[in-house]
């Protein structure tokens, strides 16, 4: 017998390239964020890579910028990496039940 193996899936934040300085200007933490869309992506898709070879399933989850600030505001959170975290757990939690 050969047992399935589990992969976790694990959610990505993708952001659009047109609305990275949206993202940059709103959230609370934009020093912690790469300069450039183009640095994001490059980190987001070796990040993507390195959790796929480590056996999870990760999961790009597409953020809509205007949407996450009213989810802050609406959960009275401030637009930090932690909460961005947050709400893409929530958002693939929805996309998978």
């Amino acid at each position: 017998m050969n047992p399935k193996k589990i992969r976790i899936k694990i959610g990505i934040a993708w952001y659009r390239k047109e609305q990275w300085k949206f993202l940059k200007s709103s959230c609370d933490d934009s020093d912690n964020l790469e300069n450039t869309y183009e640095e994001w992506l490059q980190n987001a898709k070796k990040i993507e890579l390195d959790l796929a070879v480590k056996g999870y399933d990760p999961e790009r989850i597409d953020i809509n910028i205007e949407l996450l600030n009213k989810w802050c505001k609406r959960n009275k959170k401030p637009n930090t990496t932690a909460t961005r975290s947050e709400y893409v757990t929530i958002l693939l939690k929805e996309k998978i039940v």
